[in-house]
């Protein structure tokens, strides 16, 4: 296992981060990601694996780690009170899981997987010692971190001001994007999360994600499957 300890960057540890750069296209992006995360070494650096519904974190714990999301899907869950859940994101592949941490102290939210997944586990305190020896590799890793932090606060934004039925089109549209971003099939695709995960997101009832989903399958934009979604007018989803 790398030492983050030591005065020189590991290669692995530069390739993750600078493979973010917001400098580089977004296909050029998700390229590297895609290179960097499916080559690294079994024991390059402690990979967690999470069974379904298994805690990754609970909000309020120390933080001491970010967490790179190598296969699977994850939610993570702030509680409003002792019976309701709020699910703030649905990190998946190429997507960091902790970052809040950095500013806290300590975990703002639960994260739970939802399949079967694989993180990259990176001590905090030792990736700071290692970006510190190269101004530059700092740099990046904070935009990194400031890009990944501002993409999930956009994803928030495309939900404000709509309609039930557009809120959950554009949660599809946003879900086909990030498949497509990461070269994964964005015309059909599995949801890993619940419908009532789905309305947490949302701010909607089960019940009203059905709905929404049945008048979309109806109308002709989707076609519901079970938990596979195949998009067949794209355009009218994002309306």
């Amino acid at each position: 296992m790398y030492s983050l300890e030591n005065t020189a960057a590991p290669p692995i540890i530069l390739s993750l981060l600078q493979c973010l750069a917001p400098t580089q296209s977004a296909q050029q992006v998700v390229g590297s990601n895609i290179q960097a995360v499916n080559t690294i070494p079994s024991h390059a650096f402690a990979l967690k694996r999470l069974r379904p519904r298994q805690v990754l974190f609970r909000e309020g714990q120390p933080f001491n780690n970010i967490y790179l999301v190598r296969t699977g899907y994850l939610k993570t869950v702030r509680h409003t009170d002792t019976t309701h859940e709020r699910v703030l994101h649905f990190p998946m592949m190429l997507d960091w899981v902790g970052l809040e941490g950095i500013g806290l102290g300590n975990h703002g939210y639960d994260a739970i997987a939802l399949t079967h997944t694989e993180l990259v586990t990176l001590p905090f305190n030792g990736l700071l010692n290692v970006a510190r020896q190269d101004p530059k590799l700092e740099r990046t890793l904070y935009e990194a971190f400031s890009l990944a932090q501002s993409a999930h606060e956009r994803d928030a934004d495309l939900m404000a001001v709509v309609g039930a039925e557009q809120r959950v089109g554009r949660f599809l549209a946003l879900q086909a994007h990030r498949h497509a971003r990461r070269g994964l099939p964005a015309s059909a695709f599995a949801l890993p999360m619940t419908r009532k995960d789905i309305g947490a997101f949302l701010g909607l009832s089960l019940e009203t994600v059905s709905r929404a989903l049945s008048a979309l399958d109806a109308r002709g934009t989707i076609c519901v499957d079970r938990r596979t979604i195949h998009i067949i007018h794209a355009h009218h989803l994002a309306k």
